[in-house]
């Protein structure tokens, strides 16, 4: 969930007199870099105001995405690859699927042995809804 600019998400509301504890912090992760949130210390809740965040270079993809096309073929050009584009300092792609080259090899290798090891502690349940969600969702 990215929310729209001007947006004010409310974390916590407890009535004014109910405070049972502090907050030493709170943290925001997974926004785009050019969001800025403002943490808002209210009496009753805190809330979270996302500021007015700037188009990227190949513009918001909700805006841009008809500009998905194999005439275009740049970051700028072409939203699908501005947005996949922060995927090239991971490592830089070959002329095939399978032989790129690897930039941060221990990002990558931490990503590939995270989900082996989730791999050997889940159920029977978790491997079937992978199954299913991994065949129905082939479209993207």
């Amino acid at each position: 969930y990215v929310p729209a600019s001007g947006s004010v998400i409310t974390l916590i509301t407890h009535g004014k007199d109910q405070r049972t504890g502090q907050f030493a912090s709170v943290e925001t992760t997974g926004l785009p870099g050019d969001y800025k949130v403002q943490v808002n210390y209210l009496t009753d809740r805190i809330e979270l105001a996302v500021n007015e965040a700037s188009a990227p270079a190949w513009g918001h993809f909700v805006d841009t995405y008809k500009n998905n096309q194999p005439v275009n073929m740049s970051v700028y050009s072409n939203p699908a690859i501005g947005v996949l584009s922060g995927f090239l300092e991971l490592w830089t792609p070959g002329d095939s699927w399978d032989n790129g080259t690897k930039l941060n090899s221990e990002v990558l290798d931490y990503n590939i042995q995270y989900v082996v090891d989730l791999s050997k502690t889940r159920t029977a349940e978790d491997e079937e809804r992978a199954y299913y969600d991994d065949r129905r969702n082939q479209t993207y």
